[in-house]
């Protein structure tokens, strides 16, 4: 491995981990996406 292929593999990494911090903290203050109980919810998931 070259110092461009530890790089790369360094940004996916911090992006993946960023998305799922992301999505944790969301859950965490009731926010949720898709996968809800969408037949509820009158804008169709994005207000939750």
């Amino acid at each position: 491995m070259n110092g461009a292929d530890i790089i790369v593999i360094i940004a996916v990494t911090a992006l993946v981990a960023l998305a799922f911090f992301i999505i944790r903290r969301k859950r965490k203050n009731g926010k949720r996406g898709c996968g809800c109980d969408c037949n509820n919810c009158a804008w169709g998931c994005e207000k939750k």
